[in-house]
């Protein structure tokens, strides 16, 4: 793995955890939650989805697959 593909991954945990905290917010009713989410969607472009999914998936992450189209 490249030193690229690997900051890329490590962007994409970060982003992971992130994420889940997020839908915390959001399953709470806060309205932080919404607004970690738009703040994280060009970020998560950046590192790309299947990057961001795979780790979603390694932290634990139970929920459907993020495609983005709602965002």
């Amino acid at each position: 793995m490249s030193s690229k593909e690997a900051s890329k991954v490590t962007e994409a945990r970060k982003l992971a955890r992130s994420y889940m905290e997020a839908q915390k917010l959001d399953s709470e009713g806060s309205k932080l939650g919404y607004m970690m989410f738009a703040d994280m969607a060009d970020d998560i472009k950046k590192v790309g989805l299947d990057v961001f999914n795979e780790a979603l998936k390694s932290s634990g992450y139970k929920g459907e697959e993020v495609t983005l189209d709602d965002w």
